[in-house]
């Protein structure tokens, strides 16, 4: 799992989802997988399931486009079996991507989402917790420095 996967990791399960990460998908009689899901998140109380493809790469937007159709698709056709027993809501896929200008808004069907835009969704919802109060259990690593970094430069939270 990579930095970015962590994060997204930490910020859906500190937001109440039970994850499944990096999970191989679709095993193949002739040996390997159809694919892999970086991945999903349940959140039985909103009722809300995500599919989030994350990347660092820096390729051209039409080659992630038949990438990305192509995850999106297999994916839906797996991920009910993660969840078996579980009446599933509809599912909401994002490609996560560290680089590139924000030109549309979807992907191969999914939704585009850059790194500074999570990153933003972060800051805005950390910096309204009093850290003495509110303080970001430390299983979540990424999230808790940031927590810190924006309490140690808010003198009014500390």
């Amino acid at each position: 799992m990579n930095y970015l996967e962590q994060l997204l990791s930490e910020w859906y399960e500190y937001n109440g989802y039970f994850l499944r990460k990096n999970v191989r998908i679709g095993k193949r009689k002739e040996g390997g997988y159809a694919g892999e899901l970086d991945i999903v998140a349940l959140n039985t109380k909103s009722n809300h399931l995500i599919h989030l493809e994350v990347s660092s790469d820096t390729e051209s937007w039409s080659k992630r486009e038949a990438l990305y159709e192509r995850k999106f698709r297999v994916a839906k056709d797996f991920i009910p079996s993660l969840f078996e027993g579980i009446d599933l809501p509809e599912l909401e896929q994002h490609a996560v991507f560290l680089f590139g200008a924000k030109t549309k808004d979807i992907i191969g069907g999914g939704k585009i989402v850059l790194v500074s835009e999570l990153m933003q969704t972060i800051y805005n919802d950390l910096k309204i917790k009093v850290y003495k109060n509110e303080i970001v259990p430390e299983n979540f690593p990424l999230i808790t420095t940031i927590q810190r970094c924006i309490s140690s430069s808010n003198k009014y939270n500390q």
